[in-house]
């Protein structure tokens, strides 16, 4: 499912389940079986080969969203993955150009941030709910981390996540944050 929160020209689209479940499932297990570096973030997986290739279902799928749905063609310039088990406070912020494959200048309307919840398990009574906007005193949309979903939004637009904490010690959150550039072919 895909609903389209747009805002003027700023791209919001939130979509359930990305991937068929299968898919997701052994992309979700082999992202939350890596360890992590001090800032929760993976060192490994920066654009490495191996991961890329892992992910062309996830990269198919987006590709295939903007094409079929907005007639934008769209190229992935880049990708990392986060895991926490809680959150007490996500700063409001833009992404910036990280890759090199990323266009200058990055904060534009045609130039999109992709985040992917991967982990296996969720309940919105939880929080962490990831809020879109141009202020953050004012958030356009606020929307639940629900398991194989994504929110992809234009880069121009800052976003967020509400406080959460996980009690129990087997679950933790993992999500992909992923850049795209526009492409014209």
């Amino acid at each position: 499912m895909i609903n389209n929160l747009s805002i003027d020209e700023n791209l919001i689209l939130r979509v359930e389940e990305v991937i068929e479940q299968n898919e997701f499932l052994k992309i979700s297990k082999y992202f939350n079986s890596l360890k992590l570096n001090t800032d929760h973030y993976f060192d490994a997986i920066k654009n490495s080969k191996l991961e890329v290739t892992i992910l062309n279902p996830f990269v198919d799928a987006i590709k295939k969203i903007m094409l079929t749905n907005l007639n934008i063609r769209i190229q992935l310039s880049g990708f990392t993955t986060t895991k926490r088990k809680n959150l007490p406070n996500m700063h409001w912020h833009k992404h910036r150009k990280t890759y090199q494959l990323d266009s200058e200048p990055f904060n534009t309307v045609h130039n999109y941030i992709c985040v992917w919840y991967l982990h296996e398990f969720w309940e919105e009574a939880l929080g962490g709910n990831l809020i879109v906007g141009k202020e953050e005193s004012n958030p356009y949309v606020s929307i639940p981390a629900i398991p194989n979903s994504c929110v992809i939004h234009s880069a121009s637009l800052y976003h967020g996540v509400t406080p959460y904490t996980i009690k129990k010690n087997d679950k933790v959150r993992t999500i992909m944050y992923s850049h795209w550039k526009t492409i014209n072919e």
